[in-house]
């Protein structure tokens, strides 16, 4: 198995589902904008998303799929392991959908009564999304420890595209945009479930359901499972719950904000951290399991030189070009340029914690693939206790922008408590090369940010004159962005004797072979 092949792979599929998940929030932006309705549809989806955290690609995968892998790849474990999920999904959303409207009303006892009355109206259509989408995500771990990426990463394109196919054909009929939305995302569910469950069948890994026995191997696995649902759920206060809780005393419209910077700060995520993380949990954990020091290693230097040589160019672009971005993405919706301005502000700050987001999915992924699921339970902890203080101390001093540079400090905690954890465990140090390659693409990226800095300038950098541009103008100015971006950076990769012909042309051997 390829981890480059590998992770190019997935990272391409991951990020059509970004461009689809963009998408379907600029279908939103344009039919609603930042209002109630907005804010409670991406409640009504937060809620599930916690639940999916821990019952999905959360706890329930980091800890599964080691799990699975040490039992030689064993069915009846992985059939077992599936009832256990049904039922407690199955009591989950029954326990749920009888209690939403007082348990809504407890958590977001500040919320305004119109964003409260829509929770209480999208939530109940969206929470069954839980179920099945933890369903894709067993699947998904299945094909991961068989090496099959594609599939795990193509699923929330399908899914994103149900939406907006959905929403764009039955908008016509009706004006209840948001419950085509709810009703939306439920049906995107079911078709992620039946394409996982057909792609598992045909790969010849389909897991039939099986009554779970008390062995040995679920004994195991319950006992890794807990600590990473404590892990998970900590860091889930980060990125929801305390979204949920202190946006009752911001704006209405300030959780919309959020979530379409989210979308645009989540792309170089997705492209090398979701990647990463997906592709190295199952890699380490075999060769964690052969004892192969050296290679796990090796394969760990190799993502961390794929995550940084990502992680600087973006970083850039959204520092440097986060106004052109967004006012290109947004700008052709409800959303007003004092909104979009606000985004763009949100997008700045959370560039700022994407370094330390992409560090938390490698460490992590390592940490999980040796079965220890106490460290990042700890630094989640940390994490959030971070994440909780500082929001408490700044929002009410910057509002929606506490709650992004809140979670950007705890982000930063929790890798810096990683990386020194794993230095403690396994004696990890940091090697001289990884140490100049990093230092000569940090210079490379200066190089970049220096010359993109001088075209935006020269083009109209600021809000004014960029928003009064045409569509395709706006959208020639972020394509100069973005070359003058990758051009220079490349160019500086060759001065700094990282990218040079030869490296290309070796490269590009590397992928026509048939076997890495």
């Amino acid at each position: 198995m390829s981890l480059l092949k590998s992770v190019f792979s997935v990272s391409s599929l991951t990020v059509l589902s970004r461009i689809t998940g963009y998408i379907r929030d600029l279908l939103l932006a344009q039919l609603i904008g930042a209002n109630a309705i907005s804010d409670a549809i991406n409640i009504a989806v937060k809620i599930p998303s916690f639940f999916r955290r821990i019952f999905a690609e959360g706890a329930f995968h980091v800890s599964f799929l080691p799990s699975y892998t040490h039992t030689q790849k064993n069915k009846v474990f992985a059939g077992m392991v599936l009832s256990m999920l049904l039922l407690a999904l199955g009591c989950l959303t029954l326990g749920i959908e009888l209690y939403y409207a007082p348990l809504s009303k407890w958590l977001l006892t500040d919320a305004h009564p119109d964003t409260l009355g829509y929770v209480q109206q999208f939530g109940p259509i969206v929470f069954p999304y839980i179920f099945f989408i933890s369903v894709v995500t067993f699947f998904g771990s299945i094909l991961n420890a068989h090496g099959r990426f594609s599939a795990p990463a193509i699923s929330q394109s399908i899914g994103n595209i149900t939406v907006i196919l959905f929403v764009s054909c039955l908008s016509g009929f009706t004006s209840e945009t948001g419950l085509l939305f709810s009703w939306g995302v439920l049906l995107s569910g079911i078709i992620q479930t039946l394409f996982m469950a057909y792609s598992s069948w045909k790969g010849g890994y389909f897991i039939t359901p099986c009554w779970p026995k008390w062995t040995d191997d679920i004994k195991q696995f319950l006992k890794k499972f807990a600590p990473g649902l404590l892990s998970v759920s900590t860091v889930q206060i980060n990125t929801i719950i305390v979204p949920l809780y202190l946006s009752c005393r911001l704006p209405v419209g300030s959780l919309s904000y959020l979530q379409y910077a989210d979308r645009l700060y989540q792309l170089p995520l997705s492209i090398i951290g979701i990647a990463l993380s997906s592709v190295l949990l199952p890699m380490l954990a075999e060769k964690i399991k052969a004892k192969d020091q050296e290679s796990i290693d090796a394969v760990f230097s190799q993502a961390l030189r794929l995550a940084w040589i990502v992680t600087v160019p973006s970083l850039i672009l959204m520092e440097l070009c986060s106004f052109p971005i967004v006012i290109t993405l947004f700008g052709s919706g409800k959303l007003s340029v004092a909104q979009l301005i606000s985004i763009a502000n949100i997008v700045k700050i959370y560039a700022l914690g994407v370094p330390a987001y992409i560090v938390i999915k490698i460490f992590t992924a390592r940490f999980f693939a040796a079965r220890d699921m106490t460290t990042p339970l700890i630094g989640g902890i940390i994490s959030a206790i971070i994440d909780v203080m500082a929001a408490l101390i700044l929002v009410d001093y910057l509002q929606h922008l506490a709650l992004a540079l809140a979670a950007c400090i705890a982000s930063w905690g929790y890798a810096i408590f990683l990386v020194v954890r794993l230095m403690q465990r396994d004696g990890w140090v940091l090697p001289k090369s990884l140490r100049v390659f990093f230092l000569k693409t940090t210079g490379a990226g200066l190089m970049s940010a220096a010359s993109v800095f001088c075209v935006s300038v020269a083009t109209g950098f600021y809000v004014g004159p960029f928003d009064a541009l045409s569509l395709w103008s706006k959208i020639g100015g972020v394509a100069l962005f973005v070359g003058t971006c990758g051009v220079t950076f490349l160019a500086g990769l060759w001065k700094m004797g990282i990218c040079s012909p030869e490296t290309m042309d070796a490269v590009v051997r590397y992928f026509r072979r048939k076997q890495s």
